[in-house]
Formats: C-alpha cells, structure tokens, sequence
C-alpha cells in the first residue's frame, strides 16, 4: 500500500487517460520528473501555493531524509540534527516545513524548518513516544498529535515563539488534530463516544462538528480548502473495507466518487477551486493518481513507464505533487503543473 506516507530531469509528455471532461482550468497539464543525487526512492508529499514542493527520499543506506524543491528546480535536502529518519509532512505559503523524525533510540520527535533553513525540535512536556505534527501555517505554527507514556493520543498546537497548548476535540474519546482551516478552525480524525472513527472540524471558539462519510463508517480526514471544504475517505461497507473518497461542503452536504474500477480511492488535499487529488488502486494493488474537478469529473493521471502513480497534493494554482513506481517499484518525484 502507498503511504498517504528527488531530482530534476525536465519537463517530459504526460499521458492522461479520462474518465470524463474537467474543468476548463484543469484541462492542460504537463509533467515535471525530478530525481535527488543519490536517492533510492523519493516520495512528494505537498507543494504550496508558489509551486515550491517538499517530501523526503531514502538514501542507498536505506536511510530518510527531507528536501524542498524551488520551481526553478533547486533541491535543498535537510535533516534534524539527531535524525537518522526525516519525514516532512506540510509547507506553508511562507515555504515553513513541519514533520517529525526518529532519533537512534527509534522515538519520534516534531520539528519546524523556517524558510532560512532553521530547524527547531520540539515535544510537548508530555510526549514519551512520539510527536507527530502535519499541519503548519505561514507563521510557522504547528498542529498535530503525541503519544504519552501510557501511549495515550492528545492533540496539540504549537505557536511561532514555541508555546504549546493542547487540542480536546468535545464529545471524542481521542481525537488527531490534522491541519489548520480558514477563520481559525482545525481538522482532523477522532474516535466519538461510540468508538467510530469520524473527522471533526473545530472553528475558533472551540464548537467542534463530528462527521462521517456516506454510510457512517470508518472516516478520514486529507485536507481543508480556505472556503471550508473538506476532503478525505471513508469506509463504504464493514464487510469488505473498500475505501472511497468524499468532499464534504461547509453545510454538512456530502460528495462521495471512487476512481474508474477502483477497489480503494483515496483523497489527499482539496484547492480553493474544489479540486481534489490523491489515488486510488485497481487489483493487483496498482495505483493510479487523479484529480478531480469541482463539477466532479475525473481524470487519471498516468505516466509513460510507469507501473503505478500517486498524487499527494493539488495547491491553489492547480499544481499536483505525486511520484511514480518503476518496474524495479522504486519511487521517483514530479509535479503536475497547470498550463
């Protein structure tokens, strides 16, 4: 299965294969592979709205390592300094990274990378074994989770100066803070008093709204666009797990899709314009990326050579953050960019 979860070679043809017109603005779009000197494998996990993308990749030690990649094709590669597994999880329009690594003794730590290259390492007081954020805003606040000694979950959010103060989502045993929305609110998955798995959306006084996908079953929650729209996937029947994707509007009003033959669809980030990204898998747990317009139309986003495609991010612009598998299944980076 393909984690949720680096080089330039240039511009190269794009085959898309469609499974119905989409928007006008998403009609073009031409493919950029890029590769890391000495990267086994690269995965590209968000690109922000000025195009510049970041992700981690795994050296020939099988080591993991953070990067960012200017437009211009730039790559900084980075890494905590008493990591040996780095993995970025978000940046922000201000080019702020956040995500967590491992130290030798394997725990997980939280870290925010400024646009200057700082890095700083963080935990909240209560963090023993593990703190994981995975979202960030442009002032370099973070919001995520940690486990404490007795592995409980709790939510937190990180300011600029370091201050951290915990995330309580009401009516939820545990809850897994995810990501900042617009007006102040936040997102994320939890488990209700009934022991479901559902997203929640909180706005800035706290009022927190519970939701689950068509169905009412298992539910997770990608992303949130600045009008209040969600996306993620959720469970369609408890006999036989498949996943489908959902678009859920600021009323409550729930979109679901599945990609063409897919057995599971899964749905990253949503842009303002209502289109999502992400992937879905055909048997033989091939994968293939898609994006999906606001009228709700399809497209599949193929590459020559390829034995499978994931997208993980689609910004504002319309660019598209993915990589692709060869037949030898080691992953390589690109971008799918608006034209």
């Amino acid at each position: 299965m393909l984690h949720k979860s680096i080089r330039l070679l240039g511009a190269a043809s794009l085959a898309l294969a469609c499974s119905g017109a989409l928007d006008a603005a998403a009609a073009k779009l031409v493919l950029t592979k890029f590769e890391i000197d000495g990267a086994v494998n690269v995965t590209v996990f968000g690109v922000n709205n000025s195009d510049v993308a970041m992700g981690y990749y795994t050296d020939s030690s099988q080591v993991q390592h953070g990067f960012l990649r200017t437009p211009d094709g730039t790559i900084t590669t980075f890494d905590p300094a008493d990591s040996v597994s780095t993995a970025p999880q978000s940046i922000s329009d201000s080019g702020a990274i956040t995500g967590n690594y491992a130290d030798s003794a394997g725990v997980q730590h939280g870290f925010v990378r400024t646009a200057d290259g700082t890095i700083t390492e963080f935990d909240p007081k209560k963090s023993v074994h593990g703190t994981n954020p995975y979202g960030v805003k442009g002032d370099g606040s973070a919001i995520g989770y940690y486990y404490d000694e007795n592995y409980g979950i709790f939510g937190f959010i990180r300011n600029r100066s370091g201050k951290i103060k915990g995330v309580t989502v009401p009516n939820t045993l545990l809850s897994f803070p995810l990501n900042f929305g617009p007006d102040g609110s936040i997102i994320g998955g939890a488990y209700d008093m009934d022991i479901n798995q559902v997203g929640f959306v909180e706005d800035r006084d706290g009022n927190a709204t519970l939701f689950s996908g068509p169905g009412g079953g298992q539910t997770l929650v990608g992303g949130i666009n600045d009008k209040g729209y969600i996306s993620g996937s959720y469970v369609e029947s408890s006999e036989t797990h498949p996943f489908n994707g959902y678009v859920r509007a600021p009323d409550g009003t729930m979109s679901s899709f599945k990609g063409p033959s897919a057995v599971w669809t899964f749905a990253y980030n949503i842009n303002r314009a209502g289109q999502t990204a992400g992937y879905y898998t055909l048997v033989g747990n091939l994968s293939r990326a898609y994006v999906r317009g606001a009228n709700g139309k399809l497209k599949t986003l193929l590459i020559d050579g390829a034995t499978s495609t994931a997208a993980s991010w689609i910004n504002n612009n319309g660019t598209i953050a993915g990589y692709w598998f060869d037949a030898d299944n080691h992953s390589h980076g690109c971008l799918w960019l608006q034209q």
